[in-house]
């Protein structure tokens, strides 16, 4: 065994591999090891060469960083060593290879580079949100959404305790789906908590290379129409005047987007518009949820009472003034503050509902609660940090005790405001007279991220003071428009003074006067003959 060599057990951390990792061709196919530390040490061992001239001299380690498909030369060591440090600079997939030289320079085992062992550097923790709110019967209802590159769905933990209390209670959980969890784990639960309110409950979750997270949110108190220990006299009906307990919130921040999210965050999770399955369909009192929310399988599924309506956004009146965008499911404004109108079906009073309007800026991947109408006027106020694209959705907390949960990564707006607070920028560019003719041939520019639908006026006065005046409104945006000035004038003015002005789809409007005013180039006044005819004689004395 000439030159053999092997690593032994190599500690990574706090993890450890405890098989011998031997340079042969199955440890290409071994798992890999994961570290949360970007530093560690390869120990190794070097079998005794069977001529004394074959002894190394040296240890070289080899790395790949791209599957073995190219090596580069990492840290050199004496034998004596017995390890090797090693540093990562990034995280990512290590492949490891280890080279000895003799004396006279030859390089053992000299056969191409092969992994003989494989080590994930994860130093990234896993990001964890997490909801709870109260139900009628009792119960806490749960819901949690957790994410990573290496994510371990196995090592979830929930826990709750009475704020009056110090030790936590485990909360059983239904078992992970790895084939569903391999970076986003996605679920919900129910459980029965002993004690007395207000609790807090404990989600904590890791990664593959052990790194963790965790999130807490609290519960005030029972869900409406329940006593002070959960349940509900038989009975008794739902209060019909008091509105659906508030949901607690995980204390991970949602809505920051400089929040480090794990590398190579997995895409959106994919999920239907609400009345189609929705993951955020609310849950029936006493539903006992299991599995993931969005497996549509109806074996172990729970039987959803879906609230009678969804509040829809209400589009103003349009009058002829008025060119702002507003569809059913995009608005534009060009204010940072907004109010937003919605309705709900008349199937149970707006008093008896609590409406939380939930928003997203960066296109679903985080959402911030933007207010909650508990008044039954059915609009919120609404005030944005900056201008953008903002997608809204709603949740309904119903007086029958129907909940909701908040939106979470991957979810749809029910419809968008762009928020612009930016006029178009516009130029006029030529103006034109086709020889012998009356006409005036107007050119422009313009350039906005959202136009109005026919968003361009076109203005002239012919006195240096006098007041403008509209020779065509609401143009298309074709960049040309032939005007035909005898229909304005019974007279050759003199020069003519242009104005351009231009509207995009949120109301904000640009004016543009002409540097030099435009002097027509009138047609001469011509004669033709229509006809003859005699006119008597005077008569002669």
């Amino acid at each position: 065994m000439r030159g053999a060599f092997h690593f032994c057990a190599v500690w990574l951390a706090a993890v450890s591999v405890s098989t011998v990792v031997a340079a042969d061709a199955s440890s290409t196919s071994r798992p890999p090891v994961f570290s949360r530390q970007a530093s560690f040490s390869l120990p190794f061992q070097i079998a005794k060469p069977e001529k004394k001239e074959q002894e190394p001299v040296a240890v070289q380690l080899l790395v790949s960083t791209d599957q073995g498909k190219s090596w580069q030369a990492g840290p050199a060591v004496r034998p004596e060593a017995q390890k090797i440090p090693f540093r990562a600079a990034r995280d990512g997939e290590h492949w490891f290879c280890v080279k000895t030289r003799d004396a006279s320079g030859q390089v053992r085992p000299a056969s191409e580079p092969a992994a003989e062992l494989k080590v994930v550097v994860d130093t990234t923790t896993p990001v964890i949100h997490l909801h709870a709110a109260p139900m009628p019967s009792g119960a806490i209802a749960v819901r949690w959404e957790a994410a990573d590159t290496h994510l371990a769905a196995d090592r979830l933990t929930i826990e709750y305790r009475p704020v009056s209390r110090e030790t936590w209670t485990p909360v059983t959980l239904p078992a992970a789906d790895a084939a569903k969890t391999r970076e986003v784990y996605l679920d919900s639960a129910e459980f029965v908590p002993t004690g007395a309110a207000p609790f807090d409950v404990r989600a904590e979750i890791a990664d593959l290379a052990g790194n963790t997270s965790s999130a807490v949110a609290r519960i005030e108190g029972p869900a409406p129409g329940t006593n002070s220990t959960g349940e509900r006299p038989e009975d008794a009906a739902p209060p019909p005047t008091r509105a659906g307990a508030p949901l607690a919130s995980s204390s991970v921040p949602q809505t920051a987007p400089t929040d480090p999210l794990p590398r190579d965050w997995p895409p959106p999770v994919k999920r239907d518009w609400p009345g189609q399955g929705s993951a955020s369909t609310p849950l029936a009192p006493g539903s006992k949820v299991a599995g993931n929310p969005q497996d549509a399988s109806t074996d172990a599924r729970p039987t959803v009472d879906r609230p009678p309506t969804r509040p829809v956004v209400i589009p103003f009146p349009r009058d002829d003034k008025d060119t702002r965008d507003r569809s059913a499911d995009s608005f534009a404004v060009n204010s940072r503050k907004l109010e937003v109108h919605y309705q709900l079906a008349a199937a149970e009073p707006a008093s008896q509902r609590t409406v939380e309007l939930w928003g997203t800026s960066d296109g679903g991947q985080t959402w911030k609660s933007y207010g909650v109408d508990r008044s039954a006027d059915s609009r919120i106020a609404v005030e944005v940090p900056q201008e953008g694209t903002y997608g809204f959705r709603f949740t309904v907390q119903s007086g029958r005790g129907q909940i909701e949960f908040p939106p979470m990564r991957g979810d749809k707006p029910e419809f968008r405001v762009d928020v612009d607070l930016t006029p178009p920028t516009c130029q006029l560019t030529d103006v034109r007279q086709p020889g012998g003719s009356t006409e005036l041939v107007i050119f422009w520019e313009t350039q906005d991220h959202r136009l109005a639908e026919r968003p361009v006026t076109l203005k002239f006065r012919s006195q240096a003071d006098g007041p403008w005046i509209t020779l065509a409104a609401n143009l298309e945006n074709s960049g040309k428009h032939t005007w035909r000035m005898d229909d304005h004038f019974a007279h050759r003015p003199g020069p003519i003074l242009l104005q351009l002005e231009v509207r995009d789809a949120a109301g904000n409007v640009t004016a543009l006067t002409a540097d030099s005013a435009a002097t027509p180039d009138w047609p001469l006044t011509t004669g033709r003959v229509q006809g003859v005819r005699p006119l008597p004689e005077p008569t002669r004395p």
